[in-house]
């Protein structure tokens, strides 16, 4: 079984990753910014954040 701590951690991750798509997502879009870019830019925050919860979690 896993520790509090990492399923706390796997918890907060999804939570910003789900934030980050909805609300930043719809802040670029307000911005002008091209599709391709706002999924690229939303991309690249959620590979930041899954690799430093792997990192966390000792798999890296």
């Amino acid at each position: 079984m896993m520790p509090s701590d990492h399923i706390s951690a796997i918890l907060f991750a999804l939570l910003v990753i789900a934030f980050g798509w909805r609300y930043f997502g719809r802040g670029l879009r307000a911005d002008g910014f091209h599709p391709a870019t706002r999924r690229l830019l939303l991309s690249a925050g959620t590979a930041i954040i899954v690799l430093s919860l792997l990192y966390y979690l000792g798999a890296l």
